[in-house]
């Protein structure tokens, strides 16, 4: 699943949302959704705020769903390095990342020795995040 996931980053182009979803999907992030339209007992829809979901009810296979008042969207990871390092720190604690050159983004797990990394992935994309995102998948298909 998670070579997959790494295959399409790196020969994809852009912001890629149905990406986006099967990633989060595949690291058990949790889901969200906003909830705004419950009503109470005088059919008034006051807002009800942010819910969790611990599975894809919400996802219908999509990246994104808006239905029955509710909506849940997957984090960007195929357009922004906020949302890969976000993942990043959550799933692989303690490590860092690098630009190695144009479109090739490596991160590691520091060691004791400065001059040794203890473990370290990298991947080439069209696009930095792209690349951040397949060297974490990459990282976290070795555990």
């Amino acid at each position: 699943m998670l070579a997959d996931l790494i295959e399409r980053l790196e020969q994809g182009a852009g912001a890629d949302r149905t990406l986006d979803g099967d990633i989060a999907l595949a690291l058990g992030l949790p889901q969200a959704y906003f909830d705004s339209f419950d009503t109470d007992e005088n059919g008034r829809s006051p807002f009800t705020g942010f819910k969790e979901v611990d599975g894809p009810e919400c996802f219908f296979g999509k990246p994104e769903w808006a239905g029955g008042g509710r909506s849940w969207v997957a984090p960007a990871f195929t357009a922004s390095l906020d949302a890969v390092t976000a993942v990043m720190d959550q799933k692989l604690p303690g490590w860092q990342w690098l630009k190695r050159s144009p479109f090739v983004m490596g991160i590691y797990r520091p060691s004791d020795d400065d001059d040794v990394w203890a473990d370290h992935c990298e991947a080439r994309a069209p696009s930095d995040s792209r690349a951040l995102m397949a060297a974490v998948l990459r990282a976290l298909s070795r555990r």
